[in-house]
């Protein structure tokens, strides 16, 4: 009842895109398969002459099987292959600058710069994709194998990028580069177990492998700051893996050793290097399903190996001297001294 000021916000946007769609496809001999898919999109978030980006795929499998006389043992198997290209727009109002209108109790308008810089000549994102695979059944499919490699590259990447403060604006947005990544995929179904009015035992076995690389940046940039934390950062540099971390290195001796201070403390470097990846060497997945009487068990087993975290649980004991290993220090260092040696 004492209220004497309350402030409200308001927002809209408005955002149109248009497209047009085709799609065929041709089978010969029940074995040979072709499918043909087509998409142009037009897009009111993108500059007017630029605004117009296509799909489209081609996909070619073929049956073998169903072609040849093979053992009997060899229940289905097919080859495949597809090639395709994605587009992709933005959110809309990033071609513009304008100013944010900001209520206030005077008795006039405020309004304020926004934090990230517009780009009016943005160019769609586009992807271009290819793979490659097979599937084989066995056995009457009791055993069915699925191997699939691909590779894609994603050109002119729309981010909002970090820039100076001095410019008055702490990011711009860019068509940043070029990302490539390859890799396998890997799926393997087998019927253990087979009772329909008793007991059934189905598993899966998956796994994934992926390489990235970044191919090139916008030209006025060394590196994209993905994300950062604390002393550690995650970076898109050209020529490496996606996604590495840097950090601080330590300064070392001609041979390799780390300098030591007079406190018996490793000494911060001036430069950065890469500790690792946050992306996974593999995954992989196993899933078992039982089922008896109407009744049904399944469960999941997957993991990601080989992945690099920055902890900031770590950073953080480490920072107030609580974990186990400063415990030697809470009992004769400052509270100053134990800050000290985190930060070198």
């Amino acid at each position: 009842s004492n209220l004497s000021e309350f402030y409200t916000n308001e927002y809209s946007s408005r955002y149109e895109v248009a497209s047009l769609y085709a799609l065929g496809n041709v089978s010969f001999k029940d074995a040979q398969y072709f499918d043909l898919t087509y998409r142009s999109d037009w897009s009111s978030s993108l500059p007017s002459d630029k605004n117009q980006y296509d799909y489209y795929s081609l996909n070619l499998s073929w049956l073998f099987t169903n072609t040849f006389s093979l053992p009997e043992w060899l229940s289905s198997g097919k080859l495949r292959g597809s090639v395709a290209l994605t587009g992709n727009d933005t959110s809309p109002y990033r071609l513009e600058n304008v100013y944010n209108v900001i209520q206030s109790p005077l008795p006039y308008s405020m309004v304020s710069i926004p934090g990230e810089l517009k780009t009016p000549d943005l160019l769609p994102e586009t992807n271009h994709t290819w793979e490659i695979g097979t599937d084989l059944g066995f056995i009457n499919s009791r055993l069915i194998f699925n191997l699939t490699y691909y590779y894609s590259l994603a050109e002119n990447q729309i981010m909002s990028v970090p820039i100076p403060i001095s410019t008055s604006y702490s990011s711009k947005v860019l068509n940043s580069g070029e990302v490539q990544n390859s890799g396998i995929e890997l799926q393997i179904d087998a019927v253990v177990i087979s009772r329909p009015s008793c007991f059934n035992w189905d598993a899966t076995l998956m796994y994934t492998k992926n390489n990235s690389e970044v191919r090139s940046i916008h030209p006025d940039l060394n590196s994209i700051i993905l994300n950062s934390a604390w002393h550690a950062t995650i970076e898109a540099r050209p020529g490496e893996e996606y996604g590495l971390i840097y950090g601080y290195d330590w300064k070392r001796d001609a041979n390799g050793n780390r300098l030591i201070d007079s406190r018996g403390w490793p000494m911060q470097g001036d430069s950065l290097i890469s500790h690792g990846s946050i992306n996974p060497d593999y995954m992989f997945g196993f899933r078992n399903s039982f089922s008896y009487k109407g009744f049904t068990l399944s469960f999941l087993i997957d993991g990601t190996m080989g992945a690099k975290i920055y902890s900031w649980g770590k950073t953080y004991k480490m920072l107030w001297g609580t974990a186990v290993s400063y415990t030697h220090l809470r009992a004769h260092e400052t509270k100053e001294e134990i800050s000290y040696a985190v930060f070198c």
